[in-house]
């Protein structure tokens, strides 16, 4: 039996007063002249026009002077530019958020975070960097940044930040309590000297009387500001307001939607009025459903709520409460990353990404399969892949895609909570089709939350996310209140065309025994002309769960082959359990089916058809009793069929020949490639797990196996039936 965990919900509520700590040491920034209209479209007020007030920071801390290096209890080898610093280790009660914005034009990067120095009362923090460095950097990590301020009190938790690319000029959404009333606050800095002018959201009093939180916020053009928030008594009430002045003045509140949790998101298109909310229901008969609300006149009407889930093509349709990540394209089209899993455990789960300019309009981005055992639990509000953003290259229209995802063997052992990684994925067809996922961050035994991707993507992805000294959630209670970095980090997209060519060992003329230790071996090729850095992952999958992965990084010149040794593995009883297929001989009897698949994995790889490749085994070849040879070519018809999703294959070759088996649809396009190569005289079987050329599992429908033996070609029908 597969070990699997329940998912516990619970939101936290930061605290908002904290006493007013001074900035890093600045300079004065040159606000940027440079017109962004072709990338954004944006038409904005020209808020640096005010007279800008003393830099913060220089009235208490002379450049240079800042405090010697703090010292931590574990050397951490994440990735990146530590950005700043924070106690605080539980960012997101929901979907992933806006907290990073890189501007094309000007090549500066905007981020937010939440700071904490005692891990309770969090607070926005804020870092620049202005094409040079890092603006508020002190030597002191978690001195670094800027607070958020409003009239002399922090932000509040759970913000989000987007920027006007024209001006260069960041809005940043948070809340506070004014008079006991919660309220959402826009807040801006025009000067770009780290003091910010805020104004308020509407007041929630006679909507919500106790006040409306966790703000999300999205920039339009001319200067409109949309910000979308929920109510703080049940956190489970969405409205929306917006500003046409920049973020001086707002529409009242508008209800949109009852959540159940604060799942809410939103986005803002650059070219036209469209605005959406996306979120997804955590209780009731919608349990899990993602839903999008759009207006397209700048948010004075809105459309009816849409259901986007029930069209998922996987049997795991549920978002839990971790609803969706919306972003517009240069063509107004609308996309959504949204996380899904069977509603009941945190795994398997899966990354899908939605367009409904899409045929079809689901594009799965990555899956984490169902597994044998996991060493911890990713911990509250958590799925073992889960929170992806998206962004887009306007240069070359692709998308990429950013989530977190568990590995299951890999825990901390305070505290028993999983490890976490930063994984990313490519589509260069608008997200129909994606790329293997990479391992970002690849650091076994530390463990990177919540990364956010900038959404412009310039051949170069823009990340922030957390380094957790220790696993879970340290305000809950969960091991020691630590000093965790934040960081930025920064991924080249580097092109190439990588593949997997062959599974080495194990073999079918070696098969696998029970005892035996297995050292997997697999060939893979750069067959581009520059040399490339990328990863090859080796999986074994038994009874449809993982019980083995193994990554190795690879760097090979051009048109370079290398043949890679796996770590080793054991194959105990798991793996040798014996059975007898029904309907088989009764002198057949072979081991529980073992999947062996090699994925080369490189971020810009420009084609996707030959980066996996697979192996099927029984664990003995199987021979009739007698042992003789067969006398005659012969395919014999698929067992189970019709099938669901692992189907058997058997022929016979008389004598030693090249052999080519390949599955083809009903409408004659090539599917996938069983076999090919020379093979012994023999009763060949050969398993199908019903996925594609690029490792995608098919739809329902009649497909068409086909084997080419020497002179010998037939071939015979079969029906996937889900």
């Amino acid at each position: 039996m597969s070990t699997r965990q329940n998912l516990f919900l619970l939101p936290i509520i930061c605290g908002l007063t904290f006493s007013l700590m001074s900035g890093g040491s600045v300079q004065t920034l040159t606000p940027s002249e440079a017109d962004a209209s072709d990338l954004t479209g944006v038409k904005s007020i020209d808020k640096r026009a005010i007279e800008a007030p003393m830099l913060r920071g220089d009235e208490t801390i002379p450049t240079g002077q800042d405090e010697e290096p703090s010292v931590l209890n574990r050397v951490l080898t994440s990735p990146g530019d530590t950005v700043g610093g924070t106690t605080y280790d539980w960012w997101l009660n929901g979907p992933a958020l806006r907290r990073i914005c890189y501007n094309l034009s000007t090549g500066t990067i905007h981020l937010i975070w939440l700071h904490s120095r005692e891990c309770a009362d969090c607070h926005v923090f804020y870092n620049y960097y202005d094409g040079t460095r890092w603006v508020y950097n002190k030597h002191d990590f978690m001195e670094s940044g800027i607070p958020v301020t409003i009239d002399g009190l922090r932000g509040g938790c759970y913000g989000t930040i987007d920027v006007d690319y024209s001006t260069d000029i960041e809005f940043i959404s948070n809340h506070a309590s004014e008079g006991g009333v919660y309220y959402s606050w826009v807040c801006y800095d025009p000067w770009g000297t780290g003091f910010y002018v805020c104004n308020h959201c509407p007041t929630p009093i006679g909507i919500c009387d106790e006040g409306i939180i966790w703000p999300r916020l999205a920039l339009g053009p001319s200067g409109y500001v949309h910000i979308c928030a929920c109510s703080y008594e049940d956190m489970n009430r969405i409205f929306h307001c917006y500003s046409t002045d920049g973020g001086d003045t707002f529409s009242p509140w508008v209800y949109m939607a009852t959540t159940g949790f604060p799942s809410h998101n939103i986005a803002a298109s650059q070219n036209s009025s469209k605005v959406c909310v996306v979120w997804s229901v955590a209780d009731g008969d919608d349990d899990g459903v993602v839903y999008y609300k759009e207006s397209t006149d700048g948010g004075t009407t809105w459309g009816d709520s849409v259901d986007i889930s029930s069209d998922i093509p996987s049997d795991l349709r549920h978002a839990w409460i971790l609803g969706g990540y919306p972003v517009y394209d240069s063509d107004d089209n609308l996309h959504i990353a949204t996380q899904t899993s069977d509603g009941e455990h945190i795994a398997p789960a899966e990354v899908w990404h939605w367009c409904e300019a899409n045929s079809p309009e689901w594009g799965l981005v990555a899956s984490y399969p169902e597994l044998w055992e996991l060493a911890g639990t990713p911990g509250y509000n958590a799925l073992c892949a889960d929170r992806p953003s998206i962004g887009m290259d306007p240069t070359t229209g692709y998308l990429y895609c950013v989530w977190e995802e568990f590995p299951w063997d890999d825990a901390e052992p305070v505290t028993g909570r999983a490890n976490a990684e930063i994984y990313a994925a490519r589509s260069m067809d608008n997200g129909v089709t994606w790329g293997n996922k990479v391992n970002l961050t690849n650091t076994f035994g530390e463990t990177e939350r919540y990364p956010s991707l900038a959404p412009v993507v310039n051949c170069t992805l823009h990340i922030e996310y957390l380094a957790d000294l220790v696993a879970g959630q340290a305000v809950m209670g969960e091991g020691d209140c630590t000093d965790n970095p934040v960081l930025y980090l920064a991924v080249s997209v580097i092109e190439g065309d990588v593949a997997a060519l062959s599974i080495d060992n194990p073999t079918e003329d070696d098969p696998l025994v029970p005892g035996d230790t297995c050292y997997p071996k697999a060939t893979v090729s750069n067959l581009g002309s520059n040399e490339v850095t990328f990863q090859a992952r080796l999986s074994a999958v038994i009874k449809g769960m993982e019980f083995y992965y193994d990554i190795k990084e690879v760097t090979l010149g051009g048109e370079e082959d290398v043949q890679i040794e796996f770590d080793p593995w054991l194959v105990d009883s798991l793996v040798g359990d014996t059975v007898v297929f029904e309907g088989e001989p009764p002198d057949t009897v072979v081991l529980d089916t073992l999947i062996i698949t090699c994925y080369a994995s490189l971020l810009g790889d420009t084609d996707l058809s030959n980066d996996n490749v697979s192996e099927v085994f029984t664990g003995v070849e199987e021979i009739p009793a007698g042992g003789e040879l067969p006398k005659v070519f012969t395919l014999s018809q698929n067992y189970p069929n019709p099938f669901n999703p692992i189907t058997k294959i058997r022929y016979d070759l008389p004598v030693d020949c090249k052999v080519r088996l390949e599955i083809y649809n009903i409408l004659g396009q090539k599917v996938a490639t069983l076999v090919d190569k020379v093979q012994k005289a023999g009763y060949k079987p050969v398993h199908w797990d019903s996925r594609n050329i690029t490792g995608r599992e098919v739809s329902s429908g009649i497909y068409i196996y086909r084997l080419q033996a020497g002179d010998f070609t037939k071939t015979r029908k079969m029906v996937l039936l889900k």
